[in-house]
């Protein structure tokens, strides 16, 4: 089975499905037979594989509080946690003690090229869900913005990332005021490409956030 997608991650791009994706095309797929490796939802247990849940997901997450069950997590050979700042969140909600079939692997990324950049504009770039810290963002900018007329904003962000299209909805009235202002430009979802090679070409990577979350992989 190797690493497993279920009916939430098959539609999404975002940064845990692009890391598992990537590990599954790095790793020998012979290897890869002995093991299920579960993101976040368990769907179907195989009781003759090796298997390895990988939490993705917050303790508080309906689909992985039932590791508060000791006869749940004892369905698994081993936890892997994506952030030491994650494992102490599980630990402390979900009551799992210090033992060996805890792991952490910190969230990866592809480090980017330093490029040299002009500076007669200054570029700042959110490429996170919007829920996370964007209604923080573009007042703070709008308020910039007044008093420097040289910096420019790009928005990538929306829910489509996910497959999650209606959730957008609610968000509206901010993309609007987004695309309204001459120095900001919303972009919505964009490949991770795309993503990469603005941030190439820009100074800050703005990303205030309210939201507690794991490791974000948001360049």
């Amino acid at each position: 089975m190797g690493i497993e997608e279920n009916e939430i991650s098959i539609k999404s791009n975002g940064g845990t499905e692009s890391v598992k994706r990537g590990l599954a095309e790095r790793l020998d797929p012979a290897l890869l037979e002995d093991f299920q490796i579960i993101c976040s939802r368990v769907r179907k247990i195989e009781e003759d594989k090796i298997r390895v849940y990988w939490l993705h997901d917050l303790p508080e997450d309906p689909e992985t509080n039932h590791l508060t069950s000791v006869s749940s997590r004892d369905r698994f050979h081993k936890l892997v946690y994506c952030g030491n700042w994650q494992y102490s969140r599980y630990k402390l909600v979900c009551g799992i003690p210090y033992d060996m079939t805890a792991a952490v692997i910190d969230t990866p990324i592809e480090p980017a090229p330093n490029v040299e950049k002009t500076f007669d504009k200054i570029r700042l770039v959110y490429s996170s869900t919007p829920q996370r810290g964007l209604n923080i963002l573009v007042p703070v900018f709008e308020k910039l913005a007044s008093k420097y007329p040289n910096i420019h904003l790009d928005v990538f962000s929306s829910f489509k990332i996910y497959g999650w299209d209606e959730a957008d909805e609610r968000f509206e009235p901010l993309y609007e005021k987004i695309r309204n202002h001459p120095q900001m430009t919303y972009h919505g979802y964009a490949p991770n490409d795309v993503v990469r090679q603005t941030l190439l070409n820009s100074h800050i990577h703005a990303y205030p956030s309210t939201w507690l979350e794991c490791n974000s992989r948001c360049y």
